[in-house]
Formats: structure tokens, C-alpha cells, sequence
């Protein structure tokens, strides 16, 4: 339940951190869509992390719980992205067949785990937005 309900925070912190490039506010207070505008997802640059040795037992248990949510957000993110190529079929512009085939040459998933990552993307889509 606890995966479950971390995969839907992530989801709604990824449509919140939307942008949106050519729309600006009105006079009025309301929404301008320039010529050409877009909405792009906000993309960071690296986060460059340190590892530290010997830290205390307290300091530690929380590094292993950061860690722990860092790969489950690296994962959310992963399912989107593949769900996203899967429904495009862009797995053909890196000459592949099919998104299995995809996955087996391009990335060091497993089928398996790659169905299951699209699989979770999908039913997150599912969810109703909170507001």
C-alpha cells in the first residue's frame, strides 16, 4: 500500500511541476497562450551526491531511507518515460521490433519488470488528480 500511495505522490508531483513556456499572465489576472507555446516538463540538472562512511547509526538509517526513496522516484519516473515510448512505438527509432525487444537491448531491465513498470504508469494515469 505504502509503494502504491509513493507511485501516486510522484504522479501528482509531476504534474505540478509542469511549466509552462509561452503562456504569461494578463492584465486581467487571466492566462495568455502565445504563438507557439508549449508545456515541457521541468528537467534538473544532476545532483552531484556524497557518500560518507562511518556515520553515526541515527545519521545512517536515514541516508538508507533517502537512498531507498530516491531509487522509488528514479523508478516512478522510469515507468513514465517507458509508458510513454511503449504507446509511441518510438522504440522503432532505435530499430527495434517491439518494446520487448527495446528493452532487452537498450536497457538492462528485464521484460518482466519493464511490463510491470508500464503496468504501474498506467493504472497511476487511472487516479484522479487531487486538487
Amino acid at each position: 500500500m505504502n509503494k502504491i500511495l509513493f507511485y501516486i505522490s510522484y504522479f501528482l508531483e509531476f504534474e505540478v511541476n509542469r511549466t509552462c513556456r509561452g503562456i504569461e499572465k494578463a492584465g486581467n489576472g487571466s492566462l495568455e497562450k502565445k504563438k507557439g507555446a508549449t508545456m515541457e516538463a521541468v528537467v534538473n540538472p544532476p545532483e552531484r551526491r556524497r557518500l560518507v562512511r562511518n556515520l553515526r547509526s541515527k545519521a545512517l538509517f536515514a541516508k538508507i531511507r533517502e537512498a531507498e526513496r530516491r531509487m522509488e522516484a528514479g523508478e516512478r519516473e522510469l515507468a513514465f518515460y517507458l509508458l510513454d515510448l511503449k504507446r509511441r512505438s518510438l522504440y522503432r527509432d532505435a530499430t527495434c521490433t517491439s518494446f520487448v525487444n527495446f528493452i532487452n537491448l537498450k536497457t538492462g531491465l528485464s521484460p518482466k519488470k519493464a511490463t510491470d513498470l508500464v503496468r504501474v504508469a498506467r493504472a497511476l494515469e487511472l487516479l484522479p488528480l487531487m486538487t
